[in-house]
């Protein structure tokens, strides 16, 4: 059911040219067609380099608040894999981290994301994934713009604000 309602509203917004300047922020980006994550729009969902690369399918772009609960832990090592509630583990080559997420936008699709270990893949700017990686700190203040792929456990950040 969740999968229609996305499929509904993702279609609507595609055929309205509607803007989500309400989940990006400041950020004056209107979202084109999700299929194609390599166009203006949705800079930063396509993993390859600028201008080529695959695609992830079914990306949905999100806002994400959370604070930073641990650096190098995992949620197995914290004892919260079998009831992990709001935290949710971030992935990339070997580096974890494990933050609380505090608010998302829009709720519905991140009511589509069930697992709560996202691997983590640079977009056309790697330098935002980067910066979560270093400025990362436990008990910082994240805020996290990018693409999700519920289907395949990947997040791709577009912009990475630490507070």
């Amino acid at each position: 059911m969740k999968r229609v309602v996305m499929i509904t509203l993702t279609l609507g917004c595609v055929l309205s040219s509607a803007r989500f300047d309400w989940v990006l922020g400041q950020c004056d980006c209107t979202v084109g067609t999700i299929s194609n994550m390599g166009n203006a729009g949705n800079a930063g969902l396509n993993p390859g380099a600028v201008g080529g690369g695959e695609t992830i399918p079914g990306a949905i772009l999100l806002k994400l608040k959370g604070e930073v609960h641990c650096v190098g832990c995992t949620l197995e090592e914290l004892g919260l894999e079998a009831t992990p509630g709001d935290f949710y583990q971030l992935s990339r080559e070997g580096t974890h981290m494990v933050i609380k997420v505090t608010s998302a936008a829009p709720d519905i699709a991140w009511e589509m994301v069930e697992q709560h270990k996202l691997f983590l893949i640079p977009g056309e700017d790697a330098t935002q994934l980067q910066r979560l990686l270093n400025e990362g700190k436990t008990g910082k203040h994240v805020e996290l713009t990018g693409g999700v792929a519920p289907e395949v456990g990947v997040f791709i950040p577009i912009t990475v604000k630490v507070k």
